[in-house]
């Protein structure tokens, strides 16, 4: 009987060897994709270059109902397509001048802002420009022919100021 049980023992102990050993029979391969590269891209507003810009309209000597008329090109110098606001400020001169003129803005023959100058903030100009892309924008400031002797001598500098998002950024209001 002992002779049984070490054959028994010897048996189960080869079965053992023959499963374990099997499962280093099974084939293996691996392969790999290496150098995956993520790159964000750049949002770039220019009015025609980025950041602080030279004026791009002056009048001076100026009467009631005397006006202006400037194109101004916006340009998007980056890789990614942006929408865009514009909004003017005074930044010197006399607030009674700022808040009396009028303003009309056009983009390719559409109109975008007709109002007080001292009105025009935050006015979404357009919402999808792909990268490189110019937008021309034409900007005509009148002096009204109302304003009467006490705007005589006045003056103010006034900045215009671009802001631009991605097309996809939800925060903006349309």
């Amino acid at each position: 009987m002992k002779k049984k049980a070490i054959i028994s023992l010897v048996l189960v102990a080869m079965l053992a060897f023959g499963i374990g050993a099997g499962s280093f029979a099974w084939f293996t391969s691996q392969a790999t994709s290496a150098d995956n590269v993520f790159e964000a891209g750049t949002l770039k507003i220019g009015v025609p270059n980025e950041g602080e810009n030279t004026a791009f309209i002056t009048a001076s000597n100026w009467a009631p109902n005397d006006s202006i008329t400037q194109d101004l090109v916006v340009k998007n110098i980056g890789s990614l397509a942006y929408k865009y606001k514009v909004s003017a400020s005074k930044t010197a001169g006399d607030d009674l001048f700022y808040n009396v003129l009028d303003v009309v803005i056009t983009k390719g023959g559409t109109e975008i802002y007709n109002g007080k100058l001292s009105g025009l903030t935050d006015k979404v100009v357009s919402t999808d420009v792909a990268s490189g892309v110019d937008e021309t924008l034409t900007f005509k400031v009148a002096f009204p022919s109302t304003a009467g002797n006490a705007y005589q001598g006045l003056g103010a500098t006034i900045k215009f100021v671009f802001d631009a998002t991605q097309t996809t950024n939800p925060g903006w209001a349309e």
